[in-house]
């Protein structure tokens, strides 16, 4: 790992299992993709939309597992890590298993990702971007590939290739009995199992539609198993697709959130 480069713990949850993790993952990665990188920081959140802390994370349909920033000047270039996010669907028992450190490494190598693409764009078209809250496809998709890199480095280790199989088993127990659920008409059981097994694997596809199913169930069963207020969240900001949302793509949410609320105010 690259000298000068900070791990910053701002989570109190399980902070030594969080490092062991961080630094694991940073073996698989060349000291020149990390140079300009000066921390890795991990809260226990996502700052943001307070009104979505209300509800369980599977209303919305999305997790913000972290993101990379540049330097501005005052602040160093940095990643930040949610540590709620990541764990999300890991049993406390399991946090410090590989599959936590294989979901920590899909986040961390994603958004270094971003770091090697930023050197070789340069700052300002990045810049740019941020401030007008686009997406940039093809730096996504160079972000998704050096993670894929990464993982498939670490899954030469035996014991990494374990922890993505037993992620794999536990993925499909869960969509199993959330399938016996569904049959029960406990939509919102199924609903909650689906989308923890989607985001431990997302290529789990009879997760991610038995979600989708629930989730629509749920939105014209009656009675309603749901408050008013989820019911209504449901309605209208639920989104169709478990993910795992990029920052990109939360910022531009939120900044039509803010906007949207503007012009209301103004009439």
């Amino acid at each position: 790992m690259i000298s000068g480069l900070d791990i910053q713990l701002a989570s109190q949850r399980l902070t030594k299992a969080t490092r062991k993790h961080v630094q694991r993952v940073l073996r698989y990665i060349s000291d020149d993709d990390l140079d300009g990188l000066r921390v890795i920081r991990v809260i226990e959140e996502c700052p943001g939309d307070d009104e979505a802390k209300r509800y369980h994370p599977y209303f919305a349909g999305y997790l913000i597992n972290g993101h990379y920033q540049e330097s501005d000047g005052k602040k160093p270039t940095e990643v930040v890590l949610y540590a709620s996010d990541i764990y999300f669907g890991i049993p406390n028992w399991l946090v410090g298993s590989r599959i936590a450190l294989l979901k920590i490494a899909d986040t961390l190598a994603h958004e270094i990702g971003h770091h090697v693409f930023a050197k070789k764009l340069g700052k300002q078209p990045r810049i740019k971007a941020y401030q007008q809250n686009l997406r940039n496809p093809e730096e996504e998709g160079w972000a998704d590939a050096y993670a894929l890199a990464v993982i498939e480095r670490m899954e030469k280790s035996w014991a990494n290739r374990t922890g993505r199989l037993v992620t794999q088993a536990l993925s499909s127990l869960l969509a199993k009995v959330a399938l016996r659920k569904y049959w029960d008409e406990n939509y919102q059981v199924s609903a909650k199992l689906n989308f923890q097994a989607y985001i431990l694997n997302n290529k789990n596809q009879d997760a991610g539609q038995g979600y989708r199913h629930s989730m629509e169930k749920l939105k014209t069963q009656v009675p309603s198993t749901l408050s008013p207020e989820e019911h209504k969240w449901l309605m209208t900001k639920y989104e169709a697709r478990p993910e795992q949302r990029t920052r990109e793509q939360w910022l531009g949410q939120v900044s039509r959130k803010r906007s949207t609320k503007a012009r209301k105010r103004r009439m």
